[in-house]
C-alpha cells in the first residue's frame, strides 16, 4: 500500500510531477561523474587552545543539488527518522531492485531522509553520494519522467 507523504513546506513553487522528476533527473550526469566531489571535511583544528568543531563543506554542485531538493518539493514534513528505520527505508537504501521499482513518494520519503539526517549528521548527503544511491535515485526519477505525461 502506498502511503502519502504530507506536504512540502520548503517548495518553491506548484510544480507538477514531471518538473519535479525531471529537475532530480537532471543531476544524473553530476552524481554519475567520477571526477565530482560533493565536498570536503573542513574544521576540527586547534587554535590558541581553541577546537573548532568539524564540519562538511558542500561544493557548488551539492549546494545546487540540495536547494533543489527543497525547492521541488523532496524534503517532505513527516516523521522521516522513525521512517528511516523501517525495512522499507533500509530496502530503498540498501537494495538497488528495491529502489529500481520506487514510487514518487518513496523517493521523496528516502531523500527527506537523507536531506534532514545530513543537518543532524553531517556527510550524510555525501555518503550517499559516493555510494551511488543518490545517482540510483536520480536515475528512478528518470524513469518515472519518462512514464509520466
Amino acid at each position: 500500500m502506498e502511503m502519502t507523504t504530507p506536504s512540502a513546506p520548503w517548495q518553491s513553487q506548484d510544480w507538477s510531477e514531471r518538473q519535479r522528476l525531471d529537475a532530480l533527473a537532471a543531476f544524473i550526469p553530476f552524481l554519475s561523474d567520477p571526477k565530482a566531489s560533493f565536498g570536503t571535511w573542513a574544521g576540527g583544528e586547534e587554535n590558541n587552545g581553541v577546537l573548532t568543531m568539524p564540519w562538511f563543506s558542500l561544493t557548488p554542485e551539492a549546494k545546487r543539488f540540495l536547494q533543489m531538493l527543497y525547492d521541488y518539493g523532496y524534503v517532505r514534513a513527516f516523521d522521516w527518522s522513525s521512517w528511516a528505520g523501517t525495512a522499507e527505508a533500509a530496502a530503498l537504501r540498501d537494495e538497488p531492485d528495491a529502489l529500481a521499482r520506487a514510487s514518487m513518494g518513496q523517493l521523496e520519503r528516502i531523500l527527506t531522509c537523507l536531506a534532514r539526517g545530513d543537518r543532524f549528521a553531517a556527510g550524510t548527503l555525501a555518503d550517499a553520494f559516493g555510494s551511488g544511491l543518490l545517482l540510483r535515485i536520480a536515475q528512478r526519477a528518470a524513469e518515472l519522467a519518462a512514464q509520466t505525461c
